[in-house]
């Protein structure tokens, strides 16, 4: 429903969805709306969900990508391994138009 609503959303800039149980499908749906209709968030807090995983890296990468507004991403204390993490910070690094706090 939340990814449904991002959708359409016109004044929503912050959404901070920690330590809320959500997965890789979450991620994907939220990852999905945000990367083919949202223009209005800027910061998005997906920290503290222990279900997320390197699973959801390419969704995620895409939705930075191709997302122009969004300019801040927290997603901390999640189950990313090392290596999950390097691959965003590389692949942003250069970019520098998105903060990811890992």
């Amino acid at each position: 429903y939340l990814a449904e609503m991002l959708k359409s959303n016109r004044t929503l800039t912050e959404l901070w969805l920690s330590n809320n149980e959500i997965g890789n499908e979450g991620v994907d749906q939220l990852a999905s709306a945000l990367t083919e209709k949202n223009r209005t968030l800027k910061f998005l807090s997906l920290s503290m969900n222990r279900l997320i995983t390197d699973l959801c890296l390419d969704a995620v990468i895409s939705m930075l990508e191709k997302n122009s507004t969004l300019k801040k991403l927290w997603i901390k204390d999640c189950q990313l391994t090392s290596e999950g993490k390097e691959r965003l910070k590389a692949h942003f690094q250069e970019k520098r138009k998105v903060m990811i706090e890992l």
